[in-house]
């Protein structure tokens, strides 16, 4: 799991101290986390987003079926936001579903249920696979977000490249990772999902290369807000 950073390298409120102070605290650091996600670059755990992948020839079409998607249409490398979950091709015949924590079961009893009802052939088979706990995410925002990423991977994150609602499979910081972009409340945003035995190396190993850029760990409360 990736580690919950403290807000301060020495916090010293005591749980005795009046509510009134403790609130005024958290909402300093809700301005910080939220500045910091604007003007600069920030990092939250986003592990508990619903992760599936659907593999095979016939994967976009039992998408398609199943969830009421174009996904068939998608060319390798893009993807379509529903308001509820995403689709991302990463290749010809392998497609990348998110959603938010514990919505990915009613996705997948939808694909299965489609899957079951569907006579096919061998070279129609299509493999379906949870991924939520198995994965780690990294979510990173922000204007300097681009800027950690080149320093980490080597593919090109200008706009050209990797508009928004794309994703592409690549190595970062030496580990295998889905990389996502998917821009939130009007604030670049991309998402890392990769082996979960990763997650505190790659979490560490960002923080370390946005050191210089101001970077700032946030929580779901700030990722609230900034929806607002």
């Amino acid at each position: 799991m990736i580690p919950t950073l403290p807000h301060s390298p020495n916090p010293q409120w005591s749980l005795h101290r009046p509510k009134r102070l403790a609130s005024s605290r958290f909402h300093r650091f809700l301005e910080v986390e939220l500045r910091a996600t604007r003007e600069r670059v920030s990092l939250a755990d986003l592990s508990a987003s619903g992760k599936i992948t659907v593999e095979g020839q016939q994967a976009g079409e039992r998408i398609q079926s199943a969830l009421h998607v174009d996904a068939p249409s998608l060319k390798i490398n893009a993807g379509l936001d529903t308001g509820s979950f995403g689709v991302y091709r990463l290749r010809k015949d392998l497609f990348f579903i998110h959603t938010a924590p514990a919505h990915e079961d009613s996705l997948l009893e939808s694909l299965e249920n489609n899957h079951l009802s569907q006579r096919s052939s061998p070279a129609d088979l299509v493999t379906i696979t949870d991924i939520t706990h198995g994965r780690a995410e990294i979510g990173i925002f922000g204007p300097s977000s681009p800027t950690i990423l080149s320093r980490l991977c080597g593919l090109d994150f200008h706009d050209s490249h990797l508009s928004n609602l794309t994703a592409k499979q690549s190595s970062v910081a030496k580990t295998t990772q889905i990389i996502t972009r998917h821009d939130y409340a009007g604030i670049r945003a991309y998402g890392l999902i990769g082996d979960r035995s990763f997650g505190v190396y790659l979490w560490e190993t960002a923080m370390k290369a946005g050191q210089d850029l101001g970077v700032t760990a946030i929580g779901m409360k700030a990722l609230g807000a900034l929806n607002r």
